[in-house]
């Protein structure tokens, strides 16, 4: 009789210990081999929660003129993202937001921006479940002066202008209108998905 309850108590720790390592396992692939998948994923709540709480690098034009910041809120540990000009560089940066997700170098650079450095291999991931990290700032080849330059050359037209330099390439101002206030986004969201004139297109790159 005790044989027998010895051989069920060994059968139930067996089981318990298989789930456990189970239950470990799948968690370890998440951790592992989809978590990039996951925060890249724009659906991820989390990834908004984190930013509230740390601050995300700053977005700089090729000469450091700030564009794009976040800025302690009034209770000292969450931050909120503000940008330098209302329209001049809406559909660049495009914006990082809780409640609308995140388009633009926000979407595009939110590693660099949360500087969430890229794991290769299992000890780097497992590091990373320990070490905290800093955020990295973001230069674009924009020049300031050149956009704010074909900014003004479009005026009120529909349209885009580019300015590239012609050795290596890189794009010295990215112009796209009509645009949005970045600053106010929350309160005009509804006027701006309801416009048909796609403020939110960033027409050189998807237009």
């Amino acid at each position: 009789m005790k044989d027998k309850r010895n051989k069920k108590l060994v059968v139930v720790l067996a089981i318990v210990t298989a789930l456990f390592l189970a239950i470990s396992l799948y968690l370890l692939y998440f951790q592992i081999f989809k978590a990039d998948k996951l925060n890249k994923d724009p659906r991820n709540a989390r990834n908004f929660e984190d930013n509230a709480y740390a601050e995300r690098g700053k977005i700089l034009d090729k000469n450091g003129k700030l564009l794009a910041y976040s800025e302690k809120n009034e209770d000292g540990k969450t931050y909120t993202r503000k940008y330098s000009y209302n329209y001049l560089y809406s559909n660049i940066t495009g914006y990082s937001d809780p409640n609308l997700g995140k388009i633009g170098i926000e979407a595009s650079l939110n590693r660099e921006l949360a500087n969430v450095s890229k794991k290769e291999d299992l000890f780097t991931r497992i590091d990373s479940l320990v070490s905290e990290t800093n955020a990295s700032d973001v230069y674009l080849t924009i020049e300031n002066d050149i956009q704010e330059y074909a900014w003004e050359a479009l005026g009120n037209y529909t349209g885009s202008v580019i300015v590239a330099d012609p050795k290596t390439g890189a794009i010295l101002a990215m112009v796209s209108k009509p645009t949005f206030n970045v600053n106010t986004l929350r309160a005009d969201w509804e006027n701006i998905i309801a416009s048909e004139d796609g403020r939110l297109l960033n027409r050189p790159g998807q237009g």
